[in-house]
């Protein structure tokens, strides 16, 4: 009964779940007994990385000076632009985007989604800001 279970549940029930599910159809269990059952039926928990590290902080190469030190307020267009990275799950999987903000008017002016984080990504999304520079922007 127990395979039945944890195979029904796609194999990702643990043993809280194993025991809870067997006590609904009515068989005492506790969940030590449930771990004791899933070791003898030789079952073990597919576990999901749930965190991708997308940073390498442990490099030697020289870090960008930070220019604006936090301050965002701008007193004159086509001074600042700033960019962000980021990740977002979606149906197809983690997806990377990255944007760049023109800061005078805090609107978008460039951004690049793929699938991977390469440098490419980067690029695509100045490129889009470079060309659109050439709009007026107040």
């Amino acid at each position: 009964m127990v395979k039945e279970i944890f195979s029904d549940s796609g194999e990702t029930y643990g043993t809280r779940r194993i025991a809870k599910a067997l006590a609904s159809k009515g068989i005492s269990c506790s969940r030590s007994r449930a771990r004791t059952l899933m070791k003898l039926a030789e079952i073990k928990v597919k576990r999901r990385c749930k965190f991708k590290t997308t940073t390498d902080s442990k490099h030697k190469l020289p870090v960008a000076p930070n220019l604006l030190e936090q301050d965002f307020t701008v007193d004159k267009p086509n001074k600042v632009w700033v960019s962000d990275l980021t990740y977002i799950w979606t149906h197809e999987g983690w997806l990377y985007l990255v944007i760049i903000l023109y800061l005078f008017s805090r609107q978008i002016v460039g951004w690049s989604m793929d699938r991977y984080m390469t440098k490419e990504l980067v690029i695509n999304a100045f490129n889009m800001a470079y060309f659109s520079a050439g709009q007026k922007r107040v």
